[in-house]
């Protein structure tokens, strides 16, 4: 056999090698706890991973096998254990053994097989290297003849995902020996993987936002990055100069994210910390994968130490219980790519407070960076979806507070319309799929306003103004507005107002039919009144369970979640005018409308609510929608 070649730099240089074990020599807090975590995983051994042998692939014989890969590679980089490199080796043969049951699951292994090759692969022999570059040729290959479960759609997550696998398994292995003494050429499939890539690159927004919601995005990013991080590292290839607006990316999910527990959406019994704002197909906790250490990575310089300090809070050594988040090889990315060099600074100081990403229509804003008691507020007009996942959410609102989860969505496999916090007709509209547009978006340190214009989603002219006033002082509310505004053409439907919340909130309506209140064990409440047109009634529903079964044949059941439905008598215009105010008291906040849409919550004159997007002399219930009619004044044409 030929001498070994050297091995491509994709993640890190012998350089950055050194530093890493410097870092762990002084003390590092976090290069320490994934040393130590990586070193118990090892501890397991071979054996002790090995699931019982069969099903219809190689990852079925293997219980939790990827953390087992990811950290036999950082044990051997950090120590030099010939052990680990071998046991990665091994495990990954394991698991690749009857080749893969999904393209998705051909690209979890392409990207542990190019870590191992990158961090091992000075430590095998030459006979077991060049099988390991064959098997790493044979992953890229495999994803020339797309699984029958592949939608091969390249605005949908499973092309992002695939093409990166493609990409990262093609840079590993070309120029190493094969068996034989061959030189692998992937040249030609390194092409075609970026050019792929490139392709699935152009349908993110301004903000760095992916259009099948932020859990998805961060589940395809965690593959997607890793690839534009290793084209980069090997010839200089970098996407994201064609792509700059990438760099928002992490900024922008960053600002969807809260350090306190999440709420569970399904029975797998697993707590987990760190609360995220969800659309779409997905649950209410931050991912625990590699994505966070290779966002601020790739975010604008002045941002990375607020998201350090954010990073440590959720998924880092400030997490409670911390795993380190090792999904999808996070342990090795995190070692790499966290910014050891940048000094912390207060977030608060420094990450966005508002967020608008004009391509989805997906709008972020939050008072604050400090802890979980943070208000974040999220609207979504969805502008753009072409991908999976579509959920009847157009117009939608999410909102946590106080380390509670007060509007939620459907979740998981739940896409109708009214379990989406958004306004509905019935009789419903046949495609309630369609996209709205971004009326307005303003946000500061004072609160926020965005509206959405709902014309193509209901078939009606219909807009959705939300605006938050965040607290001010100690025991002062955070104050939400929502304002529906519709002029119905058609005479023979009613509408309906729905908020979906967290399951552990208990409900009540007001005495009058006119409010409701939502309540905690532990003293947090949201008292809301409708100051506009009165509904006709006001219950509280409970959406159906669900349940997905992933590509892996793993089967997960969510419990379904409570939800109000306001219902409104057919008229117009019709003004659903709704204020919530949050806080932690005994007694209710009183609430009541002064003049226009100006309001009193306690002690607080919130004179315009919604600013200049809405008249000063708007009427709810008696003026016309503001885009047909932007004067705002009742009765005039």
């Amino acid at each position: 056999m030929a001498d070994a070649l050297p091995l491509p730099s994709l993640w890190f240089t012998p350089r950055a090698l050194d530093a890493l074990r410097e870092r762990r020599a002084g003390g590092d807090p976090l290069v320490c706890r994934i040393a130590a975590l990586a070193e118990a995983e090892v501890a397991r051994g071979f054996e002790g991973v090995l699931g019982t042998p069969g099903g219809v692939n190689g990852r079925g014989r293997l219980v939790e096998g990827e953390r087992f890969l990811g950290a036999c590679a950082v044990h051997h980089l950090l120590t030099g254990s010939a052990e680990a490199a071998e046991w990665g080796r091994r495990a990954m043969g394991v698991w690749f053994e009857g080749e893969t049951g999904s393209d998705l699951e051909r690209a979890a292994m392409a990207l542990q097989a190019a870590i191992l090759h990158q961090c091992c692969a000075s430590a095998w022999g030459p006979e077991e290297r060049a099988e390991f570059v064959a098997l790493l040729v044979r992953l890229h290959e495999g994803f020339r003849r797309p699984g029958k479960d592949n939608p091969h759609h390249v605005a949908n997550n499973w092309w992002g995902v695939t093409h990166s696998g493609a990409l990262v398994a093609a840079l590993a292995a070309h120029g190493d020996r094969l068996p034989g003494g061959e030189v692998a050429d992937l040249s030609g499939g390194i092409a075609w993987a970026r050019g792929r890539l490139r392709a699935f690159l152009q349908h993110f927004g301004d903000r760095g936002i992916y259009h099948e919601g932020l859990g998805y995005q961060c589940y395809t990013v965690s593959h997607v990055l890793p690839a534009l991080f290793a084209s980069r590292g090997f010839d200089g290839v970098d996407l994201t100069m064609e792509f700059p607006h990438l760099r928002e990316m992490g900024p922008s999910l960053f600002a969807a994210m809260a350090p306190r527990p999440a709420m569970a959406d399904s029975l797998d019994g697993v707590e987990r910390f760190g609360a995220m704002l969800s659309w779409n197909d997905a649950g209410q906790s931050v991912p625990d994968a590699n994505v966070w250490s290779l966002l601020i990575a790739l975010a604008p310089e002045r941002l990375r130490g607020g998201m350090r300090v954010w990073f440590d809070r959720i998924v880092g050594v400030e997490s409670p219980g911390s795993g380190c988040a090792p999904g999808a090889g996070g342990w090795f990315f995190h070692l790499f790519h966290y910014p050891f060099e940048r000094p912390a600074e207060d977030p608060d100081r420094v990450l966005p407070t508002a967020v608008c990403d004009a391509r989805q229509g997906l709008a972020l804003y939050r008072d604050r960076y400090r802890d979980g008691d943070d208000a974040v507020l999220g609207a979504y007009a969805r502008t753009t979806q072409i991908g999976g996942h579509r959920q009847e959410d157009a117009g939608s609102i999410r909102l946590m507070a106080l380390g509670r989860d007060w509007i939620l969505g459907g979740g998981q496999a739940r896409g109708d319309a009214e379990w989406q916090s958004r306004i509905t007709c019935d009789p419903p509209v046949k495609n309630g799929r369609g996209c709205g547009c971004v009326l307005w978006h303003e946000g500061s340190r004072q609160g926020a306003v965005f509206g959405v214009e709902m014309r193509g989603v209901v078939e009606s002219y219909c807009e959705r103004y939300v605006a938050a006033r965040w607290a001010r002082g100690e025991g002062e509310p955070l104050v939400v507005a929502l304002l529906d505004q519709i002029d119905d053409h058609r005479t023979d439907r009613d509408w309906l107002w729905n908020l979906t919340f967290a399951p552990d909130l208990e409900c009540a309506i007001d005495a009058d039919g006119a409010g409701f209140v939502l309540r905690s064990e532990s003293g947090e409440r949201l008292d809301a009144r409708f100051l506009g047109d009165t509904p006709v009634e006001i219950l509280r529903l409970e959406m159906p369970g669900s349940k997905r079964r992933f590509t892996t044949g793993f089967e997960h059941v969510y419990p379904g979640r409570p939800f109000l439905q306001a219902r409104f008598a057919r008229k117009s215009p019709l003004g659903i005018f709704v204020v919530m105010a949050i806080r932690r008291a005994a007694e209710a906040t009183p609430i009541a409308r002064t003049a226009g849409l100006g309001v009193r919550v306690g002690e607080i004159e919130w004179v315009r609510p919604f600013g200049e997007a809405i008249p000063a002399g708007f009427e709810p219930g008696r003026s016309r929608g503001l885009c047909p009619a932007p004067h705002g004044t009742p009765g005039a044409a």
